[in-house]
């Protein structure tokens, strides 16, 4: 069995200070529908059932999550209960980010981190 509070979710300082910057860990935390989704996904995947399995359904989690947060208009509904976070975090987040420097792919890899690290505290259990 493996958990969140197992692993350490480093995100590259870059990364951090640019999510400062555009306060997004402050709107990660109130993104309920984000940070549930990402956790549904990583149960589904068997994330608690081993450490392999953890960095499997992260890799996977990951490539989810990325859809969502790049391309909202593509990939959810406007009525779907994910929609508003994951655009907002798109039309207030993504672009403030993207400035920064970082790429997309490191964006997205730093969020799915972020939220590991939420869950942690949380006491999400896998």
């Amino acid at each position: 069995m493996t958990q969140y509070g197992d692993w350490a979710f480093n995100i590259a300082e870059e990364l951090q200070k640019a999510m400062r910057k555009c306060r997004t860990l402050e709107f990660l935390k109130q993104a309920t529908a984000i940070s549930s989704s990402f956790h549904r996904t990583m149960l589904a995947y068997g994330a608690g059932s081993s450490r392999e399995r953890f960095r499997e359904a992260l890799s996977l989690a990951t490539k989810e999550l990325s859809r969502r947060l790049l391309a909202p208009l593509q990939s959810i509904e406007a009525g779907d209960p994910l929609w508003e976070d994951h655009y907002t975090f798109y039309r207030e987040h993504l672009a403030c980010l993207r400035q920064s420097g970082p790429s997309d792919r490191h964006i997205v890899t730093g969020v799915a981190l972020a939220l590991c690290q939420m869950l942690r505290v949380q006491g999400a259990q896998l």
